[in-house]
């Protein structure tokens, strides 16, 4: 059944447990998201192999975060792509 949602002046929008339980999607992660053919396509996502430390997780994240909460990120084409650059800014 179809739920209708508001994207808030943020350009976000609440998925509901129920629809992504019904997709088969985790409720939580790593998610690739695209438009195609006037639909927005959601894929979750992992990232393989542990290229990262533990801190370097946790300042990723903080990064990420930061990025969210000021309105402004970069977007990459993959998860590689975002390791690469996040690495690069790492030294």
């Amino acid at each position: 059944m179809a739920t209708l949602r508001k994207i808030n002046e943020r350009h976000q929008i609440t998925i509901p447990p129920s629809i992504l339980r019904d997709a088969g999607l985790p409720s939580a992660g790593l998610y690739s998201i695209e438009a195609k053919e006037g639909k927005i396509i959601l894929e979750p996502q992992e990232i393989k192999g542990k290229d990262l430390e533990e801190e370097d997780w946790k300042a990723l994240e903080a990064f990420i975060r930061k990025q969210v909460d000021s309105g402004e990120w970069t977007q990459y084409p993959n998860p590689q792509a975002a390791k690469s650059h996040f690495k690069r800014l790492r030294k």
